[in-house]
């Protein structure tokens, strides 16, 4: 898994110094609003569907009902990325982001009809699946990505990415995944789903400020170029947290999902993940620290050198 996860770095690693080669910092920056503005109504309509699904024994009988809600809630997502094109671009001084966030509209709604099977990878503990599953998603969209870049170097190739990658998980997933959902309401199995789902959006909403309110700041009262600069910079201190934590979150938590009712047993491997986890964060923020100018260099290129102290502050 973690060989798996390292490739999948590597690939995301090459589309970022691709990236960064062709188009400019408010390039990304237009498109960091348009991610920020997906992102975030993706979080206040969360169902909480997989967490739903991970702690039942038996996903069969709900996944008609949960590919019912998620193909609902693309649907809403997309009708209010719609809605929003004007109120964000006058927010954000961005009359570029409009394009981007009419194409932005279809991402959720072609996302809607991913087969919600796809949570037996983790489920199950099939983690090499589970990331060779997603690495693909990766590679597809990297390169789709680099492709329309080159076409049209702008912003929306990197919107045009995700919606080729979106179409490509829609279709893997019900060519691959068993089984295969159907159209069929259940309303009591609908209301447990999102009965249950009110946690997960809360906690979603509060995560969403904690990563993702600075990129709002940075946006609103800076501009494009330097939000460009900030996110791209970010990704690259973080890289230890996002890495570190993702990996240890996907392997832990079907465990502790079927540890639930040994609490003495699930306390004990609570604090040595805790422990494992805070070592290798230290151990990454230093380097990052130490290596800033050249890993800046490195994966941005030399027209992004204004990122250098930003990596240093954030690592």
């Amino acid at each position: 898994m973690t060989a798996l996860r390292g490739i999948t770095r590597i690939v995301l690693f090459v589309r970022i110094a691709a990236l960064a080669r062709i188009l400019t910092p408010r390039d990304f920056g237009v498109f960091g609003i348009a991610a920020l503005v997906l992102a975030f109504l993706e979080i206040i309509t969360e169902t909480g569907i997989n967490v739903f699904l991970l702690q039942k024994k038996e996903i069969e009988k709900y996944l008609e009902s949960a590919w019912l809600i998620s193909i609902i809630r693309g649907f809403i997502i997309g009708l209010l990325i719609y809605l929003s094109v004007e109120p964000v671009s006058v927010f954000f001084k961005s009359p570029d982001v409009r394009p981007l966030l009419y194409l932005a509209a279809l991402i959720p709604v072609i996302r809607g009809f991913i087969n919600p099977a796809t949570v037996k990878f983790q489920k199950d503990l099939f983690f090499g699946r589970e990331f060779t599953f997603r690495m693909s998603l990766v590679v597809v969209e990297t390169l789709a990505t680099i492709y329309f870049a080159f076409i049209n170097a702008s912003a929306i190739s990197l919107i045009l990415g995700m919606l080729v990658s979106a179409v490509f998980e829609v279709v893997v997933s019900f060519i691959f995944i068993k089984p295969r959902p159907k159209l069929v309401v259940d309303t009591t199995h609908v209301k447990e789903i999102v009965s249950s789902g009110k946690w997960v959006t809360g906690y979603g909403v509060f995560n969403y400020l904690f990563t993702q309110g600075d990129n709002v700041v940075v946006g609103r009262i800076l501009g494009e170029s330097p939000l460009g600069l900030y996110q791209n910079a970010y990704k690259i201190s973080t890289l230890p947290l996002s890495e570190v934590n993702d990996i240890f979150y996907r392997t832990t938590f079907p465990i502790y999902a079927k540890m639930s009712d040994r609490p003495k047993d699930l306390k004990e491997i609570v604090k040595k993940h805790f422990l494992v986890v805070s070592f290798l964060l230290l151990v990454g923020g230093v380097v990052l620290y130490l290596f800033a100018t050249q890993i800046v260099l490195i994966v941005l290129g030399p027209a992004w050198t204004s990122a250098i102290p930003l990596v240093k502050a954030l690592s």
